[in-house]
């Protein structure tokens, strides 16, 4: 059985131009197959070595954001840097601020941090947060996506 075997399991989306992977899925919904010998792949990974070529160490990211999406015009090689900036510039850090279920600190807290004149071991106590977790938000080192 070939790698390649399953490229003509997925369904093409005209509206979109997505062609969306039809096999099995990761928890984070990126189409995943499996090679001769169990190993799991990205599908879109397979679809981009078969008809553009061989993404070597590289990611093999989306320009559609549908993570199913195995169309090659839809793919495009980076490195994890690359990746993280395209993630960032369309806002889909899911693990940043309020959406990092570890945050203590809301948006609207971040905000009146930034806002307040009162010392930072008041607003540290006050936010349940250490003194240095405020100088770094007043100093815009962090929660830098915050207006």
């Amino acid at each position: 059985m070939s790698a390649f075997d399953n490229l003509s399991n997925y369904v093409p989306v005209p509206e979109a131009g997505c062609w969306l992977w039809l096999g099995g899925w990761s928890t984070k919904g990126y189409g995943k197959a499996r090679l001769p010998g169990r190993k799991t792949v990205g599908a879109h990974r397979l679809f981009y070595a078969q008809f553009v070529g061989d993404p070597g160490e590289l990611h093999v990211c989306h320009k559609c954001d549908t993570p199913a999406c195995v169309n090659p015009d839809h793919l495009f090689l980076g490195t994890n840097a690359d990746n993280a900036a395209d993630r960032a510039r369309k806002g889909r850090n899911n693990h940043a601020g309020e959406k990092n279920g570890r945050a203590v600190l809301s948006i609207a807290d971040v905000r009146s941090i930034r806002e307040s004149s009162d010392p930072q071991r008041v607003l540290a106590r006050r936010f349940g947060v250490s003194r240095r977790n405020v100088r770094d938000i007043q100093a815009r080192r962090t929660w830098t996506f915050v207006a």
